[in-house]
């Protein structure tokens, strides 16, 4: 018998405590993944509570996109990472091994096509792009919305409050609406960038 996702919601917060929904748990042979699944998936839940209630319209938007995510199996691999910018100009040239320990704490994620994630970040940060083409994003925050791409960067501000970034592999026309180009793009995945 498989454990429903629900109990184990209740078994990752601690509200389940019967004994024998734990040994059918452990008897699982998938048991590490299915942990570690309903895991992040409680984590996530979490950090989209924290989202919804401080920024409810940017809530509401992350939700309405939910049913225009998807994924192509030839769309290309993108990664968001954080870049830094020496405060003393000759860092990289004396080659500072402090900078190096630092290089093991910045932000490098993955944006898996056709899923949604919510990333906490504690302090201002410069992200940008790899991909191996230019790709339309579609940011929001505030009462701020528009495109850049992946060529270009985004600085990331607390104050500033949420980001939701879209990104769409697809045909971008200057003149159609945002959810009309998710609706006919191959693969769509969004990130929001949460204040801690």
């Amino acid at each position: 018998m498989i454990i429903n996702k629900l109990t184990l919601d209740e078994l990752v917060q601690g509200h389940e405590s019967d004994s024998d929904t734990w040994q059918l748990l452990l008897k699982d042979s998938d048991r590490e993944e299915v942990w570690d699944e309903a895991v992040k998936k409680r984590e996530q839940l979490n950090l989209f509570c924290l989202f919804a209630g401080q920024w409810p319209n940017l809530a509401r938007t992350y939700k309405k996109i939910h049913s225009s995510i998807r994924k192509s199996n030839d769309s290309p691999e993108i990664k968001l990472f954080e870049v830094t910018h020496p405060s003393e100009p000759f860092q990289v040239a004396l080659g500072n091994t402090e900078s190096s320990t630092m290089d093991s704490d910045m932000l490098s994620l993955d944006i898996h096509w056709g899923e949604q994630q919510i990333i906490e970040l504690e302090e201002v940060k410069s992200i940008k792009f790899s991909v191996d083409t230019c790709m339309s994003i579609h940011y929001s925050y505030g009462e701020h919305t528009g495109w850049i791409t992946t060529d270009d960067s985004w600085d990331f501000h607390p104050s500033e409050g949420a980001v939701l970034l879209t990104f769409i592999d697809g045909i971008r026309n200057e003149h159609e609406e945002y959810y009309s180009i998710t609706q006919n793009a191959k693969s769509i995945s969004t990130i929001v960038l949460l204040p801690k």
